[in-house]
């Protein structure tokens, strides 16, 4: 099983993260049961990470509780209370009465703590005093910039209460910044903004659109989005220029949709002769995604 096996999140006003409509059917409990065991039994080094995060490997206290504390801090995005201990340091219990190994056990550990609410879900802590722990702090700004977990030296930092300054909060945003993550979290932010998604299933009439293809809607969407990347990323352009900018990223087929000369890969093409294509409301791809099938929709792209 992979990621892409899970049954897909709905969408629900635009977006795919709605936690309204994330219902966990049987299917999905299913589908997280075998990846989690597939993510444990396939890693290529679990070795190491027993090594890094186990004091010891025998069946005592310390070498148990040891492990599901440490290994639990990075799982389940915060040090585990003592009765997450104990419940999950049973495990070692289980498998020292059936004759396994203090690895078998450590196997366990983690495949358990991946179906767990705490890790499949982002519970917040009771706010109503107006202040959140450091390990909430962390866990929003992951997810606000990664759409992912912490990584260690966000743990660290929330571990030393250095997350409760703007400054220090600024700093880590800074370097995550600097991660592929936060771009791949800002295209899917993207993605759902414009429902870009919705030109891989265009229904378009190729009597009325010989041109049409699977590729060039492929072409289409990828041109938003390296527009996108471009203006955001790599120019660090104000948000109004996403509307105004007389330019755009055609390879051939796209050129021949725009009728202008060319040739070759992607790359910038000044669209500024193009009286009708000015910014990102007037790209193919975001006008066939607000339209029905081959007829265009006045309110659909108004809104």
């Amino acid at each position: 099983p992979r990621l892409e096996d899970l049954p897909p999140d709905p969408h629900a006003e635009g977006c795919t993260n709605n936690a309204a409509t994330l219902v966990v059917s049987a299917q999905l409990a299913e589908a997280y049961f075998e990846l989690a065991h597939a993510v444990v039994e396939e890693a290529p080094d679990f070795g190491s990470f027993m090594d890094a995060h186990a004091p010891c490997q025998d069946f005592d206290a310390r070498c148990t509780e040891g492990f599901v504390s440490s290994a639990g801090q990075l799982i389940l995005r915060r040090p585990p209370h003592e009765t997450q201990i104990a419940r999950y340091a049973g495990l070692f219990d289980v498998v020292a009465a059936e004759g396994g190994s203090f690895a078998d056990g450590a196997r366990l550990v983690p495949e358990a703590m991946l179906q767990a609410p705490q890790f499949l879900y982002r519970t917040e802590v009771d706010a109503t005093e107006g202040r959140v722990d450091a390990h909430e702090v962390a866990n929003r700004l992951s997810f606000l910039v990664w759409g992912s977990a912490p990584d260690t030296a966000l743990l660290q930092a929330a571990a030393q209460d250095r997350l409760q300054t703007p400054e220090q909060r600024q700093a880590q945003v800074a370097r995550m910044l600097g991660h592929p993550y936060a771009r791949a979290h800002a295209r899917q932010f993207f993605i759902d903004w414009f429902k870009l998604d919705a030109v891989r299933s265009l229904n378009v009439s190729r009597d009325r659109y010989p041109m049409f293809s699977d590729e060039l809607a492929e072409d289409m969407r990828t041109e938003s989005l390296l527009f996108f990347d471009d203006l955001v990323w790599e120019r660090q352009r104000p948000l109004i220029e996403l509307y105004t900018t007389e330019s755009s990223f055609l390879n051939d087929r796209l050129r021949g949709l725009y009728d202008i000369d060319g040739n070759g890969a992607f790359s910038e093409t000044e669209l500024a002769n193009l009286r009708e294509r000015k910014g990102l409301l007037t790209q193919p791809a975001i006008l066939a995604a607000h339209a029905f099938g081959d007829e265009p929709s006045i309110v659909n792209r108004g809104l």
